[in-house]
């Protein structure tokens, strides 16, 4: 369970010169605040999950709909922090969060090719 914390830790470190340009720069609402604020509540969604002691059941309508927002919004990492801490005690969700996350990669790589081809974003 530690282990989450010191990945949570180190990515936050890795992020502070980006968040310190941003705020020198006056830009306060940046990506990397929303990233941080995501990996918050991923964390407090899995320890949530874990203290509900529910067994190896599937995702319920309301885990679902936040673990589908906070992929669509972080899906590399959030699905990542989803899966492995969930495989060893929870592995219906764990796998569910692993396949979401991997088709909302999918779904904005087309989308982003997509813009890139129809000249709405510069590559």
């Amino acid at each position: 369970m530690i282990k989450r914390y010191i990945v949570f830790t180190l990515i936050a470190i890795l992020n502070l010169p980006f968040l310190l340009i941003n705020f020198l720069a006056k830009n306060y609402l940046n990506a990397n605040v929303i990233f941080l604020l995501i990996l918050v509540y991923v964390l407090y969604l899995i320890k949530r999950v874990e203290n509900s002691r529910q067994g190896n059941v599937a995702l319920s309508g309301n885990e679902k709909i936040q673990v589908i927002v906070t992929e669509a919004l972080n899906p590399a990492i959030a699905g990542a922090f989803y899966y492995y801490c969930w495989k060893n005690q929870f592995q219906k969700k764990a796998s569910q969060a692993n396949k979401y996350s991997f088709i909302i990669i999918g779904v904005e790589l087309i989308f982003m090719i997509a813009l890139i081809q129809l000249g709405i974003i510069k590559s």
